[in-house]
């Protein structure tokens, strides 16, 4: 079974288009479809109306190989820490092995997903 909210504005497709009214489908906790207009389905309608769904505009890319040396220049400057020329995050990425990084990326989103 499917619901879907009703009567509300969207920012839709990459142009991310104003539609006045429209509607969102979910089925199964996933959106099945969005479109301007009326919903015609069968699925369970909710009323949205006054609500605006828009993308979430998040940068969601991560920094997680440098766990390999999160801590290692903890009191410095940041550009002695972060600098894309002379930094030491630049340095420790350049001189690790690849298997290192992939290990320490591996545990650090284990340790994420457990939430430590």
């Amino acid at each position: 079974m499917s619901l879907a909210l009703t009567d509300v504005s969207l920012l839709l497709g990459r142009e991310l288009e104003h539609v006045d009214k429209g509607y969102i489908e979910i089925e199964d906790g996933k959106i099945r479809s969005t479109a301007a207009g009326s919903y015609k389905g069968s699925g369970k309608k909710m009323d949205a109306n006054g609500f605006i769904v828009i993308p979430g505009f998040i940068n969601a890319h991560t920094h997680i190989a440098d766990s390999i040396g999160k801590d290692i220049a903890a009191g410095q400057r940041l550009d002695a820490r972060v600098h894309p020329v002379f930094g030491v995050k630049k340095k420790i990425l350049q001189k690790s092995l690849p298997e290192h990084l992939r290990a320490f990326i591996r545990n650090s989103a284990i340790s994420m997903m457990k939430k430590e």
